[in-house]
């Protein structure tokens, strides 16, 4: 079975995409999206496989402003 999560977003014009998953250590796990994009919505459906049960953050940057999350992965 194959363990994943969903994230989404919208874009109100073009800007320049970071998003990232952390560990709790604040150490980069994966680089998920690093690209300028078009005005519209998008949704990245992310896998957690090779990943250990635990919790991480995920950190999402449009033109330089910067948004967390967490994330509590159960396998």
């Amino acid at each position: 079975m194959s363990t994943t999560t969903t994230i989404e977003y919208a874009l109100s014009e073009k800007a320049a995409i970071q998003l990232a998953i952390f560990n709790v250590m604040g150490q980069q796990m994966k680089s998920v999206v690093n690209e300028r994009q078009q005005k519209g919505s998008y949704q990245y459906e992310i896998p957690f496989d090779e990943f250990s049960q635990g919790i991480y953050f995920y950190k999402f940057t449009a033109n330089k402003k910067s948004q967390y999350g967490k994330i509590i992965l159960l396998k």
